[in-house]
């Protein structure tokens, strides 16, 4: 696995690196019977990680999270609280005031976390969240790093083309 060390050596000069490990892994299990949500920035070239409990159990956040994507795929419905609400929840006034200055979120979110559309999330402010970052996602800071890597790689084939997919893949139920 990528040590923090070797996140911030890969992070671009302005991405901040947001993970949300839920309550089933090892590590969160170690932390908190909650979510947590850990930021990762590079301050004057050192690594700088704040890591806090996100306040809602699994399963509440699972139903906010269905809920909100729910809402944003069908037109007749309201999704701006929804959208407020779980943005303020993800992305509460002292995480957003640690990204203050950023450009690029690479977000590697974990469990029901992965069907949020963070670019839909909406600030204290009223902003969308793709309104003032861009948005990248990533399995994880290994993933990421490996991703890095390859793309700087001089030996690399270059691509001939581009492709874009979709996909909505059904892993079976929220268990």
């Amino acid at each position: 696995p990528v040590t923090l060390s070797r996140v911030v050596c890969v992070l671009p000069p302005a991405p901040v690196l947001r993970g949300y490990v839920p309550p089933q892994s090892t590590v969160a299990q170690q932390m908190t019977a909650q979510t947590v949500r850990f930021v990762v920035t590079r301050e004057q070239g050192q690594p700088s990680v704040h890591v806090h409990p996100v306040l809602k159990t699994a399963k509440q956040l699972r139903e906010k999270t269905e809920d909100f994507r729910a809402a944003c795929s069908d037109a007749g419905r309201e999704y701006e609280e929804k959208a407020r609400e779980l943005g303020n929840l993800l992305l509460p006034p002292a995480a957003m005031k640690q990204i203050a200055g950023k450009k690029r979120l690479l977000i590697c979110p974990d469990g029901p976390l992965w069907g949020v559309p963070f670019q839909a999330l909406m600030t204290k402010e009223g902003a969308f969240l793709i309104q003032k970052f861009e948005i990248a996602y990533a399995y994880s800071a290994t993933g990421a790093e490996a991703a890095w890597k390859e793309k700087e790689n001089k030996k690399r084939s270059e691509p001939t083309g581009t492709l874009l997919a979709f996909a909505n893949p059904d892993f079976g139920d929220a268990d």
